[in-house]
């Protein structure tokens, strides 16, 4: 009897281990999800009516930073801020990176200058994004990985479209990517870049 009893102690005290070691990898487990991060592409394409010097794309990234929103002071950024973007002819649009949280939702704007100073200037939420957020209608995105972002048609200056994009952004390698265009289906792993 004296046996059995510790057998059953000692068979306890198995179980016991294991369960918190399958709590503790559970709430590991959780913790780590959401956590990676991702380099993220904001792109903003320039209508051929449109003249603008420079824009920006800032918002809440990065997170806990200075560098939120521009950084602007009573709405006006300067032309040097970090936040500017830059014209990429290889994608047809104004582009800026940002590594952004997997799990994490992000807030943002575009902001143009109309001059060099910057002194003419105006707010727009990402006419890209449909989902805004607040008074402000700050554009608002959620990571996730995959993270499908931005999908457009390009336009040439009669409206015709000359083309689609599309931000694809994972950890993980792309190997195939197909698209549909009305009943044409198309390889389009040979544009991924």
């Amino acid at each position: 009897m004296h046996i059995l009893k510790n057998e059953r102690q000692a068979m306890r005290k198995i179980i016991f281990s294991t369960a918190v070691i399958i709590l503790l990898l559970l709430i590991l487990a959780a913790e780590s999800y959401g956590q990676g991060v991702l380099n993220v592409t904001f792109r903003y394409i320039k209508n051929p009516q449109e003249s603008f010097v420079r824009v920006f794309v800032p918002g809440t990234m990065p997170v806990d930073n200075s560098l939120d929103w521009g950084p602007n002071s009573s709405g006006f950024i300067s032309p040097s801020a970090p936040s500017l973007m830059v014209f990429d002819p290889t994608v047809d649009a104004y582009v800026r990176s940002y590594e952004l949280s997997i799990g994490a939702q992000y807030e943002y704007k575009f902001h143009f200058h109309y001059n060099q100073s910057g002194s003419n200037w105006r707010w727009i939420s990402d006419p890209l994004n449909p989902v805004t957020f607040g008074p402000n209608q700050n554009s608002i995105i959620t990571v996730s990985n995959p993270f499908i972002f931005e999908p457009t048609r390009h336009q040439d200056e009669n409206g015709l479209v000359t083309g689609l994009s599309v931000g694809i952004f994972t950890d993980k390698p792309i190997d195939h990517l197909t698209y549909v265009i009305g009943s044409d289906t198309l390889n389009g792993t040979d544009n991924i870049n």
